[in-house]
């Protein structure tokens, strides 16, 4: 039988010759038999392993994308937020993928470059081989060799770890602008990583050392013959240690983010077990490689087109695009980027909403200039010039009848008092103890009381300079320089200030160095006596001073005793002056440890933080008997917060406070108390910056700059107020430094409904605060409700306006 032309004889595996025909299966047949040494094997089989590694990342990027979004909906989307987040899942399977490809490509390139001519099995074969020899073969002499080596490294990367947590906390607080601290963090890596390696060939024979000793002691030298019995005691003893761990804090290590450890170990456990059933079922059949391929492209084409029809996405649904995503972050970033040509930070698809994507000064949160015909924030229209709002306030109000004109003033701050953890504004009652905050229910009793108040600002360095000088944070000048809280300047005419011109004496007791001058400068600019002692106790083992705090107060108005040997102080009230006394207490503050002296509530870090509402209750009371015993009734007492604190999850699960406008964390208590006021409870909108103007409407201060808060006298007289709409902000001052923008957020809020935009994504949302006021059902877009959606657009122009005045200056 003849041969046809260009075929040639081939050895078979039986050891018969069979005809080899030039036919590209054939060539594929040769391409896998020829040796490994030849170029054609080599690209073969690199290709393979390219596409092997990154078959294993695009199953670890969907399973990362399942993992992540089962867990956003279970611990993050409140009840009625369902379609704002499935809206957002399809667009981030996209991210996921993306992010998984463009990884696992360069990863996989970089793999099948790096083991040449061989599989990716022979490969791993070949470290597992060479580990095991090192753990195992070798002389006595030979493993405590590696042992040294391996003890060397392990007290050098130790002594490491323990300097670096060592220096590196205190330089937090120390240093503000992140440039800064990048470079002394990486000056101290470099510094403490060259003396590491200098000290190595100490340590190893340090370690040589002791392996010798360990090696002549009888029964003991097993542990040094082999590297593997040194592992597996250290290992043992790292489970007994994260075992003990564990069950000694449990309490804190629950507050971990254990989702980012086991969202992901789960998605590659599961991406593993897919990759070998892929493998299992390719090695059989070719078409259901096939098959995966296809539905592989076909979701990425699905889920790019979804996302880019989101636009001006909610939180929720930036969640499941991939905000929230641990993989699918990546792959929004690069999103982000690809599709903002502008470079306005706000892309045209995947929840931006860019309606102007080629023009930069046109984008979601954009500010809007009234009557120029131009959209600037892509809502739909341009902002109407005719609408009124210089957002001043008043404080002309004829004054509440035998009202003293000079009376002595004691201003009470709580940091984080949430009003709802006191039984007089509705706090539930912890098993048989009806109230844990009695003292503050009875005042509450004794004063004009507003249950509707409301600070400026989610945090104290946001609210404190507000409620001092009853301005907006944007509009307070501060020294941007060193670190944060940054300096108030002398420019800013403060409360205190406005009280020394008066004639009165004005004095400070502090609770922590982060109120004194010595870290926050101006902030208490026209005290005339500041006392900082109690900050003096607070360490790690006594995190409460109320007590400290309470007796330092009183000392400002009690009388010394003549015949006593204390040393004069110049700064000390002589009586001859009405007093001003502000006297702010921390123990309220989180971190929140259970007070020794009150009873225990449970263990959740919400029965902690109504124990320390409870510690400051009780000498807050001490505080009210001392003022009426020894100041007399003709003292104006006022008690009020810096901000609230929310525990509602899964907004509140991370901070209770400091990073968003919430209802919750706004709300603050606010009670005025006088011999002339006759108590009764107020239940609409005021404000924090109200205090000031308040004040100065009382006492007769007078302020050169104009106020943004409102004189409460016709609520202090019963009377009631005009309708009023309030404004928060959540204004970042260090990004000013870091030239970005500072005015993050900002809320508009009448007596039903409060309007909330999101800068950063142009992105709006509303609340019915009064009927749910833990802000879960969000009410944007404006719903079928006539009433409503003319009220909230009305709230939504008054915001932009707001947001208009605000930023130009």
């Amino acid at each position: 039988m003849k041969q046809r032309f260009g075929a040639r004889p081939v050895q078979g595996v039986s050891g018969a010759v069979r005809p080899f025909r030039a036919s590209p299966a054939a060539l594929l047949i040769l391409l896998g038999q020829v040796t490994a040494t030849s170029p054609a094997s080599m690209r073969f089989t690199r290709r393979r392993a390219f596409w092997r590694v990154l078959r294993f990342w695009l199953w670890l990027g969907f399973w990362s994308w399942l993992c992540d979004e089962a867990w956003l909906l279970l611990s993050v989307v409140p009840a009625g937020g369902g379609p704002a987040f499935w809206r957002g899942v399809p667009g981030g399977l996209f991210c996921a993928l993306l992010a998984a490809l463009l990884l696992g490509s360069a990863i996989a390139a970089l793999w099948a470059w790096s083991i040449g001519a061989q599989s990716s099995a022979a490969v791993v074969r070949g470290v597992a081989s060479r580990i095991k020899s090192w753990l195992v073969s070798g002389s006595g002499e030979e493993q405590r060799g590696r042992l040294a080596t391996f003890y060397s490294r392990l007290l050098a990367m130790s002594l490491f770890g323990a300097a670096f947590v060592a220096i590196t906390p205190g330089l937090v607080l120390a240093i503000a602008r992140p440039i800064n601290f990048a470079l002394v963090l990486l000056a101290i890596v470099l510094g403490l990583g060259v003396g590491a390696a200098l000290l190595l060939p100490l340590l190893r024979r340090l370690s040589s050392f002791w392996l010798g000793l360990w090696a002549r002691v009888p029964g003991a030298r097993w542990l040094v013959s082999h590297v593997w019995h040194n592992l597996l005691v250290l290992f043992g003893l790292a489970v007994c240690t994260g075992v003990a761990l564990l069950i000694v804090s449990w309490g804190v290590l629950s507050h971990l983010p254990w989702a980012a450890v086991l969202a992901p170990a789960l998605a590659l456990l599961l991406a593993g077990i897919a990759v070998w059933i892929h493998g299992r079922l390719t090695r059989v059949r070719r078409w259901p490689g096939w098959v995966l391929g296809v539905l592989c492209v076909g979701c990425l084409v699905a889920s790019a087109f979804s996302g880019f029809r989101v636009q001006q996405a909610q939180a929720l649904t930036r969640q499941a695009l991939g905000a929230g995503l641990n993989l699918g972050q990546l792959g929004s970033l690069v999103v982000a980027q690809v599709m903002d040509p502008d470079r306005d930070g706000i892309a045209f698809g995947f929840g931006g909403g860019d309606c102007a994507p080629f023009d930069g000064k046109r984008y979601p949160g954009a500010i809007d200039v009234p009557g120029n015909g131009i959209d600037e924030n892509c809502d739909g229209e341009d902002l109407d010039p005719k609408l009124a709002g210089d957002f001043r306030g008043r404080f002309d109000f004829k004054r509440p009848a035998a009202f003293p004109d000079r009376p002595n003033v004691v201003l009470i701050s709580v940091d984080a008092l949430a009003p709802s953890h006191i039984a007089a504004f509705g706090a539930n009652q912890h098993g048989e103890l009806k109230d844990i905050a009695p003292r503050l229910s009875k005042l509450d009793a004794e004063s004009v009381s507003f249950h509707a108040c409301f600070a400026q600002g989610p945090s104290t360095r946001l609210s404190m300079p507000a409620l001092f000088t009853s301005q907006y944070d944007s509009e307070i000048k501060r020294r941007l320089r060193g670190r944060f809280p940054y300096e108030i300047m002398p420019e800013n005419q403060t409360l205190a200030e406005l009280f020394q011109a008066r004639g009165y004496h004005t004095a400070a007791v502090l609770p922590e160095r982060y109120f004194l001058p010595s870290n926050w400068r101006g902030l208490t600019q026209g005290f005339k006596s500041i006392d900082g002692t109690p900050s003096n106790v607070l360490n790690s083992s006594v995190p409460h001073n109320a007590e400290q705090v309470t007796d330092a107060a009183i000392a400002v108005f009690t009388p010394r005793d003549s015949e006593a040997e204390q040393p004069i102080d110049a700064n000390a009230w002589d009586h001859h002056q009405p007093l001003f006394l502000w006297t702010h207490f921390y123990d309220a503050h989180w971190p929140h440890d259970q007070p020794a002296s009150v009873p225990v509530y449970g263990d959740t870090e919400e029965s902690r933080y109504d124990a320390e509402v409870t510690l400051v209750d009780r000498h807050l009371g001490r505080l009210l008997d001392a003022i009426d015993e020894r100041l007399g009734p003709n003292t104006l007492v006022i008690v009020t917060a810096d901000h609230g604190v929310g525990f509602d999850k899964p907004r509140h699960a991370k901070y209770g406070y400091g990073h968003d406008l919430s209802s919750v964390v706004l709300h603050v208590p606010m009670m005025w108390r006088h011999r002339t006021l006759k108590p009764h409870r107020v239940q609409t909108l005021c404000s924090t910056l109200d205090i000031l103007p308040t004040l100065a409407n009382l006492v007769g201060l007078k302020p050169r700059a104009a106020l943004r808060g409102t004189s409460l006298v016709p609520e202090l007289r019963g009377q009631a107020p005009e309708p009023r709409v309030l404004f928060h902000q959540y204004f970042v001052p260090e990004q000013q430094v870091r030239h970005r923008e500072p005015l993050k957020l900002v809320v508009a809020r009448d007596e039903r409904f409060s309007v909330l935009l999101d800068r950063d994504h142009g992105e709006y949302s509303a609340w019915d605060w009064r009927e749910d006021f833990l802000e879960q059902r969000d009410l944007w877009p404006v719903g079928e409700d006539a009433g409503a959606a003319k009220e909230l657009n009305r709230l939504q122009q008054l915001l932009q306006l707001y947001t208009f005045q605000m930023r130009r200056r």
